[in-house]
């Protein structure tokens, strides 16, 4: 059959296409409107106005607007006001001394103007090197809870202003290069994590090697690629090929890490050698002959039952089953984990040449019903 030929899509469709493509990384009129904190009109007339550099009209004809474009003109209108507050607040101070300079009150009434024009003054060229909670936890990206946590823990410094708390923009400065700068690199946590050691270990590795790490806003230490890269080598170094550590030993044999040394001390699991800081590493063969004599020793052999189920045959405590093994009523073998081992062929002759000793089925034993188990002879 023949292949049908593609057609191509429609110009409306390319041309919304490209649209869309162009208004990548830029930000809308309302975006702009938040920004400069102006009406979408002002910023209409801003655009015709080529205050906001090149404009680029997208889908449905909307109007687009690089974003160092528009923080540029923010910046400049702020510096703008504040230059016109001051510059104004300086030719009320001359206005009134101008005026009040005929006797001695209206010069005092003038000098209080001219402290309050110069205070007024001087909190303009404040706000001016300022800015508010709510500004700069947008201008950092985060949330308000989030900024008020660095100004708890001395982070950043607020500063208390008429018109709210306010942060000096040289520490907003400061704190967003210390951002840019951990862009890309890893903390603590996660290189341990990456490397699959422990925090300390992470901790260690730096002072070892000579580095120094670097420290983040919240006192975080971060490290590059590098320093993963060396500390994978290090770690390899000092790492001793086929045998086990001992983590990984007591996870195979089923025990604590602490049983597990223990057993190394009393020679019951020789290590096989000495890591850093004296840890031991096992053999793989001697872990595997631990684990087959550990379940070798747990193993009742045929016709036996532990103590427990000795005590559940016979209907009896523990404590009474062990004045019968002391008496010599009852025979008992000692298994290799220590632990007794009963013969059923000696639980039912003892309870055959003693029915009485023993409860039956429906008695009481210390306010509790014990039945005997299955083969049990009944009353």
């Amino acid at each position: 059959m023949p292949v049908p030929a593609t057609t191509a899509p429609p110009k409306k469709q390319r041309d919304a296409q490209e649209r869309r493509e162009r208004v990548v990384g830029l930000i809308s009129a309302a975006e702009a409107a938040a920004r400069l904190g102006v009406t979408s009109d002002t910023i209409g007339r801003l655009a015709g106005a080529g205050r906001l550099g090149e404009v680029v009209r997208g889908p449905h004809e909307r109007l687009y607007f690089q974003p160092e474009a528009v923080d540029a003109h923010g910046q400049k209108r702020r510096e703008t006001l504040d230059r016109q507050a001051v510059d104004r607040a300086k030719r009320d101070a001359l206005e009134a001394a101008r005026r009040l300079k005929i006797d001695r009150r209206k010069r005092e009434r003038a000098a209080i103007l001219v402290r309050k024009a110069q205070a007024a003054a001087e909190r303009a060229a404040a706000r001016a090197a300022q800015q508010h909670v709510r500004d700069a936890a947008r201008d950092l990206g985060m949330g308000r809870k989030t900024l008020q946590r660095y100004l708890d823990v001395g982070i950043l410094r607020r500063v208390d202003t008429p018109d709210g708390p306010a942060i000096n923009r040289e520490d907003l400065a400061a704190l967003k290069a210390r951002n840019a700068a951990t862009e890309g690199m890893l903390t603590r946590a996660q290189v341990a994590t990456l490397l699959g050691v422990g925090v300390w270990t992470v901790e260690r590795l730096p002072q070892r090697l000579n580095l120094r790490p670097l420290t983040g806003p919240r006192n975080w230490r971060y490290y590059s690629a590098d320093d993963v890269a060396r500390f994978r080598e290090a770690l390899a170094a000092r790492s001793v090929d086929g045998l086990v550590n001992v983590l990984t030993a007591a996870q195979l044999v089923g025990l604590s890490r602490f049983t597990l040394l223990d057993y190394a001390q009393r020679g019951v699991l020789p290590p096989a050698a000495r890591g850093r800081s004296n840890s031991p590493y096992f053999n793989p063969e001697d872990v595997t002959a631990l684990i087959a004599r550990r379940a070798a020793a747990r193993a009742v052999p045929a016709g036996h039952v532990t103590q427990r189920e000795a005590c559940a045959h016979l209907g009896v405590s523990r404590q009474r089953l062990s004045q019968l093994v002391l008496r010599g009523h009852i025979r008992a073998t000692v298994g290799l984990n220590g632990f007794r081992r009963f013969r059923i062929a000696d639980l039912d002759a003892y309870r055959a040449r003693n029915p009485r000793s023993v409860p039956c089925q429906g008695t009481t034993t210390k306010g509790r019903t014990m039945a005997p188990a299955s083969g049990a002879l009944a009353c």
